[in-house]
């Protein structure tokens, strides 16, 4: 079973499939592995996959953590999980992955950001479309709940 999540942004500016780029990482003994892969102008998609003989349990499932590389250093891009303003229920823990399976994110190549305060009560949602260059998902697992491992898988965005 292929469990999906989908976070939702406005996309206004676009990145052709043939600009996004996955590196190769170097052999990780780690349980999971995350596929890269643009699925169209302004989009992409993120796949782990559960490699282990057992279930793995994926934290903070509900932000996607992705960094963008300046200089020596990895900046945290700011993605918003639930608009500015709205009433989003607090998100579990962590989601299971049983073995062999995988979980789905999609991402719209933008940065979001709560601006100011629109109507005295809400704060207008920000977005921005990223630059090119060299970024990298994190990803937050273990096998029990108080065990917690990080993932990175670079990637270009040309």
């Amino acid at each position: 079973m292929k469990k999906t999540l989908f976070l939702v942004f406005v996309a206004v500016w676009g990145c052709s499939p043939k600009q996004v780029k996955q590196i190769s990482s170097v052999e990780n003994p780690n349980p999971v592995e995350v596929e890269v892969k643009a699925i169209s102008d302004n989009s992409m998609e993120f796949t782990v996959v559960n490699r282990s003989e057992t279930s793995i349990n994926i934290y903070q499932y509900h932000n996607l953590h992705i960094e963008q590389k300046e200089g020596d250093e990895w900046i945290p891009l700011r993605i918003l999980f639930c608009p500015c303003g709205a009433p989003c229920a607090k998100p579990a823990e962590f989601v299971s992955i049983s073995a062999g399976e995988s979980m789905v994110w999609e991402w719209n190549l933008h940065e979001s950001w709560c601006g100011e305060l629109v109507d005295g009560f809400i704060a207008e949602t920000k977005s921005q479309r990223v630059s090119p260059g060299e970024y990298r998902i994190r990803i937050l697992f273990g096998h029990q709940p108080k065990e917690r491992e990080t993932y990175y898988k670079t990637f270009i965005i040309n």
